[in-house]
């Protein structure tokens, strides 16, 4: 996709949002999934999602109601930041998953290290009950 070709920064700021959505594989789905699954990469992800947040609502009103921002070359690299992260991701790590689908169910695992251990106790307590 070439996104950044484009002469006016709105037209690529909607095209790097959809590529976006494309590497979280959110098309059709809600954009909360999409900034979910973005943030997950970035060690705060609280702040992360706050700027994603602030990017979706920029596409949204750029989409919806024509409106143009005069700040939109600093939005367009601040949501570039992301797309390369995910890019980078999908380069080298995506080698370790099997398919796309386990690519999807990893961003989508809590990033809480605490959470994801008590998950992999549960887990490891249901193997044993099944093969009893």
């Amino acid at each position: 996709m070439r996104a950044l070709d484009e002469r006016s920064h709105e037209t690529s700021f909607l095209k790097l949002w959809s590529l976006l959505e494309y590497l979280t594989r959110t098309i059709n789905q809600s954009y909360d999934v999409t900034i979910k699954r973005a943030a997950s990469l970035w060690t705060d992800r609280a702040f992360h999602k706050e700027v994603l947040q602030h990017l979706r609502d920029h596409r949204n009103s750029a989409v919806h109601s024509d409106q143009a921002n005069e700040e939109i070359t600093k939005l367009l690299y601040q949501l570039k930041r992301y797309v390369e992260g995910l890019l980078q991701f999908h380069v080298f790590q995506g080698h370790k998953f099997a398919n796309l689908e386990e690519i999807t169910s990893f961003l989508d695992l809590p990033t809480d290290k605490t959470v994801l251990i008590q998950r992999k106790r549960l887990i490891q307590k249901r193997l044993k009950f099944i093969r009893a």
